[in-house]
């Protein structure tokens, strides 16, 4: 199986190369790592086995070919030894001139501009050959990780295509990257969703190596820690985690079985792989080719199969995109193990730049998706708001009655009396009939405050830049529920110091909060007989720029078993008749769109809300 994959794709890439030039080859061994260009050549006839193959994959040895070209035409020509293929190690090209002096080139990723024998992002060594000449070249391949081997004899003109079309793919390709990174950058600048952010560095990471697949970073740069194969294994592994994190928190919602542990066998991989890169690039390179690169693809590939099973949204979406890496790396795997030829490495830059392509346009739909929701989700808060201040004005109708009608009372009466003042007035009682007037002008003040928090608690709270002041929220409510207060004999206490800060929260939407919590601690201790029935609120000002709203009752506590259901939207224990069950679930929304916090306990006696709440 190895043989015939090995003579497809060596045919595929004779054929996209169309080279015509003509070469006899022959491979040797060097186990030892001493032989030198002298004895090789004095030996050549001896050493050189033209049915043997340089092996792919990983090898101590020092691995020798030889390349006879030969010119058949009229003319002068040149001719190009072309070295397919990103190899970690320097491709040294020996040839005998005329005067019998070697001539050294130098080729291969760790070999910089200056040294190179051409100034090409493709290794190759160049040959000027008179016509009908015969020359000999000899190849020295020194590899102590992996070694892969594609030489092709090019005439100048496929040299020429085959330079171009490196240099297209490399400007193509890491063009696209670098404008969906730009992409990724965008959103989560904008959205501050990490899930953008790792998106942006899995692209990086794959940008790392295109750039070495296609030109090596060392002979881009100059930098000469760019030239290691370290750095390729390393940033190759942990651009396969970073992919996984990607799936894993796009889907985390889900909270599907097994997703997570999936990701944590990835990473104990990828930490295995980067440590012997490190330590061992020899045994990384073994490593990818065989177990570590063999599972974590088919890590990956479970972890994007568990959402498509379940056919979570965009999980078509997502599966395709990480067919074409698989694709990818999949050929770097059977690349590393010897199966397939540099062919088979380059498929991963095209696989992960495809599905990079996929992820991006998914990403799209996916923040679109979340747009839509986040309005959706406005919407309904709105309604709910809305529907929250309806009831809580039909809950308050009557002692908003009662307390008009008190006052209304009072002016009528007071109006009265000072109607038979007047008839009998002297200079002497002035002071009584200022005195009565001013109650009626006390009467109508009140009165005129009961009609504006009428007013206020049937508008829908839109300006949310709005602050509040907690005094004036709780003397609202109080006089909200003064008719509950009274009829169940409970004393409201607040213990509120002068310099406490306003509070970065719609004065309705504080309202309602405080509201919710005592209308829950009155009804707590409606039934009870204790003559000491009473709430406290204390506040103070926090050290994070917050204010700190403690609410206690004494009204026996919240069971246990309710407590971690407190919040919960239509949880109750009042009963169809006299709860709804958004009341606390709504509180804590309120809350927790402006920036605060909520906590419930108990006391020894009763209740506990702890508010935090972000400050001017």
């Amino acid at each position: 199986m190895k043989i015939l994959l090995r003579h497809i794709t060596t045919a595929v890439f004779s054929f996209l190369l169309s080279s015509s030039a003509l070469a006899d080859m022959g491979v040797w061994e060097d186990s030892t790592g001493a032989a030198t260009i002298a004895d090789v050549m004095a030996n050549a006839d001896r050493l050189f086995d033209e049915s043997r193959e340089i092996p792919r994959g990983t090898t101590a040895s020092n691995w020798w070919l030889r390349t006879q070209l030969v010119n058949l035409g009229d003319s002068p020509a040149t001719q190009y030894i072309a070295v397919e293929g990103t190899q970690p190690q320097r491709v040294i090209a020996f040839d005998q001139l005329v005067d019998g002096s070697i001539r050294e080139q130098w080729a291969g990723r760790a070999v910089s501009a200056a040294e190179r024998s051409v100034a090409s992002s493709s290794p190759s060594f160049r040959y000027r050959l008179d016509p009908g000449e015969t020359r000999d070249v000899f190849l020295r391949f020194s590899a102590h990780e992996l070694i892969n081997v594609d030489v092709s004899v090019l005439s100048e003109t496929d040299a020429a295509f085959l330079d171009a079309r490196y240099n297209w793919q490399f400007a193509a390709i890491l063009s696209a990257l670098f404008v969906f990174f730009a992409i990724m950058i965008s959103r989560f600048i904008s959205t501050r969703e990490w899930v953008f952010g790792l998106y942006a560095i899995y692209i990086a990471l794959v940008s790392i190596g295109a750039a070495d697949r296609f030109a090596g970073l060392y002979f881009l740069t100059g930098i000469e820690i760019l030239g290691s194969v370290q750095l390729i294994y390393i940033s190759s592994a942990i651009s396969m985690y970073v992919f996984g994190a990607c799936v894993f928190l796009i889907y985390k919602d889900f909270h599907f079985n097994g997703v997570k542990e999936l990701l944590n066998l990835t990473l104990i991989g990828v930490v295995f792989l980067c440590l012997m890169a490190v330590v061992n690039p020899e045994l990384a390179a073994r490593l990818v080719g065989t177990t570590v690169g063999i599972a974590l693809v088919g890590i990956m590939t479970m972890l994007v199969w568990i959402p498509f099973r379940a056919r979570a949204p965009l999980s078509r979406q997502v599966f395709f995109g990480w067919s074409l890496a698989f694709v990818g790396y999949g050929g770097a795997v059977l690349n590393h193990s010897g199966v397939v030829g540099s062919i088979g490495n380059g498929l991963i830059i095209y696989g992960l730049s495809a599905e990079i392509l996929v992820f991006t346009l998914l990403f799209f739909e996916t923040y679109r998706l979340q747009v839509d929701e986040q309005r959706r989700r406005e919407r309904e808060s709105l309604r709910l708001e809305h529907t929250m201040q309806l009831a809580s004005i039909g809950e308050m109708t009557a002692t908003v009655t009662h307390e008009i009608q008190q006052p209304l009372s009072v002016i009528k009466l007071t109006v009265a009396n000072v109607k038979r003042l007047i008839s009998k007035v002297s200079l002497d009682d002035i002071d009584a009939v200022t005195e009565r007037l001013d109650r009626i002008t006390a009467m109508a003040d009140r009165t005129n405050r009961l009609t504006e928090h009428i007013r206020r608690s049937s508008r829908v709270a839109t300006d949310r830049s709005q602050v509040s002041i907690l005094r004036d929220s709780i003397e609202s409510c109080e006089m909200m529920l003064s008719e509950k207060l009274t009829e169940h004999q409970v004393r409201l206490d607040a213990e509120l110091p002068d310099n406490l800060p306003s509070i970065r929260l719609h004065p309705l939407s504080l309202d309602q909060v405080i509201l919710n919590i005592l209308k829950n601690a009155v009804d707590a201790m409606a039934d009870l007989s204790s003559d000491d029935k009473s709430i406290h609120i204390a506040a103070s000002k926090a050290s994070d720029n917050r204010v700190s709203i403690t609410i206690e009752d004494l009204g026996g506590g919240i069971p246990e078993d309710v407590l971690p259901h407190i919040f919960d939207r239509f949880f109750t224990t009042k009963g169809a008749a006299k709860g709804t069950g958004i009341g606390l679930s709504y509180v804590k929304a309120l809350v927790t769109e402006a920036g605060g916090a909520i906590t419930a306990g108990n006391t020894s006696s009763g209740a506990r809300f702890e508010l935090f709440l972000p400050h001017v």
